[in-house]
């Protein structure tokens, strides 16, 4: 029975240190490595989101009622899409929202669904036929 457990005691201690040893030297230059290449990959990506903090710059008023609002932890870009573009050009047509887009927008979030826990709808019992912008302000 001693044999058996000093044999167990020195198989486990074995197996520690040659997982110690892969994880010390061979696995930490390898995710270093890797770690460098998604750095340097990323750096490359042209930055194509705007964020929030730009978009309230010029939309204060709009960005306060957002924030008072149901929607105050949706980004602006979650609805309009990509900003990088807006904040170049100054123009309204690089965010604008159609109203017939305003239904698939929405049913992003709020499809009833058994995992949502937010407001939900079921599209074919709520106002059929109509776009959701035409009874519903999202920015409020």
């Amino acid at each position: 029975m001693k044999k058996a457990v000093i044999f167990g005691l020195a198989f486990a201690a074995i197996v520690y240190i040659a997982l110690l040893s892969y994880v010390l030297i061979i696995s930490m230059p390898s995710k270093e490595e890797s770690k460098e290449k998604w750095i340097e990959t990323e750096k490359e990506k042209e930055i194509s989101f705007a964020g929030m903090d730009v978009c309230r710059e010029c939309h204060f008023e709009t960005y306060k009622v957002l924030m008072s609002g149901n929607h105050s932890t949706v980004s602006c870009e979650a609805c309009h899409w990509v900003g990088k573009e807006h904040v170049i050009k100054k123009d309204a047509e690089s965010v604008k929202i159609k109203r017939n887009e305003s239904w698939d927008l929405c049913l992003k979030c709020h499809l009833k669904t058994p995992a949502n826990k937010i407001k939900t709808i079921i599209p074919s019992e709520h106002a059929k036929g109509l776009y959701c912008v035409v009874c519903h302000e999202p920015h409020k």
